[in-house]
């Protein structure tokens, strides 16, 4: 080797929104071994942390998240701090075997290579902020917008 060139041998190229797509998944994936631990560090993580989507590793805002849980669980009572991770943990879950959301939009962000930074800040499940700027985005969100709702509704 030589020539001043310092690689590690393990290393290979990744393109950045498939190493994104990984990253949240081993995140979720740790996520789920520790809440089943009942590591009570990770669940007390800012809200935003956990709250990792549904079916896209979108992140959300804790309001959004919040509401979805208590209408998705018909909920006469704010859930805790503690109760929302599981809950969306298991919603998650329930999404993921009924429909193929997940699938969609996973598929769909590997296909639009510049909108990850996009879709990363999202403040909002599949709204107004999910702001991707490609052509056939908007018809995209009304699209998985209305999977998720007719989703919803068919598990309540």
């Amino acid at each position: 080797m030589g020539h001043g060139v310092n690689i590690k041998m393990t290393q290979h190229y990744t393109h950045p929104k498939e190493s994104n797509l990984k990253n949240s998944s081993m995140i979720f994936n740790k996520f789920e071994e520790k809440l089943n631990n009942n590591n009570e560090l990770f669940i007390n993580l800012k809200f935003e942390q956990v709250a990792t989507i549904l079916s896209g590793k979108v992140f959300t805002s804790s309001d959004e998240m919040y509401d979805i849980v208590k209408r998705y669980y018909s909920l006469n009572y704010d859930p805790t701090y503690k109760e929302i991770p599981k809950m969306l943990f298991q919603l998650k879950k329930i999404l993921e075997n009924n429909n193929n959301l997940y699938k969609d939009i996973t598929n769909f962000i590997l296909k639009t290579p510049n909108d990850w930074e996009a879709i990363y800040k999202g403040k909002e499940l599949f709204g107004d902020s999910f702001k991707i700027e490609t052509i056939h985005s908007k018809e995209k969100r009304k699209e998985f917008k209305e999977k998720l709702q007719n989703t919803l509704e068919i598990a309540l």
